[in-house]
């Protein structure tokens, strides 16, 4: 598969400054269709497999940032938050844990423009929750959304998919989650880029 084979072996010397930046400002733009195109590569795959551990908290300690960030999902004019519980389900639910080494590192690297994303997210659909740990916190049960986000490494985009769950809390506020179920969809060979885009082709990635 082509997921399984896309590998970002380059990255920042100095990956807490990107991944640390402006939160949800930086390091992404919008394509013609409106989907989100990272292009600042924060994790390869080498980084998710030697050090996980490490990954998992800069991403934990970034999500932290946007604590209380709110934004208005597009599709239904839902209001929803980040706030603790997004840092520590997101790289931390069991979900996370028994994804692959590709999947790990395309959760890590969407949070540079996660904002956006969920923003964008669309297709809603409801289930009730059937836990009984989220008997409180999820009380009004869950929302699913699709999600649609990409990659540009070396001159190509990579198009993904995946769940973004929102957690509908017994406060009466809902609450960013987590973002599952992340799959390939296409990859597309650009010819124009922005100078930000053209810079970052001078990084070498292996395919």
């Amino acid at each position: 598969m082509i997921n399984e084979a896309l590998d970002f072996n380059s990255e920042s010397n100095n990956t807490e400054s990107k991944i640390h930046g402006t939160p949800g400002n930086e390091g992404y733009y919008l394509d013609e269709n409106g989907v989100v195109i990272i292009e600042d590569i924060a994790y390869s795959r080498n980084r998710v497999k030697k050090s996980f551990s490490a990954v998992r908290k800069e991403v934990k300690n970034y999500l932290k940032q946007l604590n209380g960030v709110r934004v208005i999902i597009k599709a239904d004019n839902r209001l929803v938050i980040f706030d603790s519980n997004t840092a520590k389900e997101y790289m931390g639910s069991v979900d996370t844990e028994l994804s692959t080494r590709d999947e790990k590192r395309n959760k890590a690297n969407l949070t540079r423009g996660i904002i956006r994303i969920v923003e964008r997210a669309s297709n809603p659909r409801w289930r009730p929750n059937t836990k009984a740990k989220h008997v409180t916190d999820a009380k009004r049960g869950f929302t699913y959304y699709e999600v649609r986000f990409g990659f540009l490494a070396d001159g190509t985009t990579y198009y993904y998919k995946g769940l973004l769950i929102i957690r509908m809390d017994a406060d009466g506020k809902d609450y960013v989650y987590d973002v599952t179920s992340i799959q390939h969809i296409s990859t597309k060979r650009e010819t124009n880029h922005s100078a930000t885009s053209q810079a970052n082709q001078s990084r070498s990635v292996s395919l």
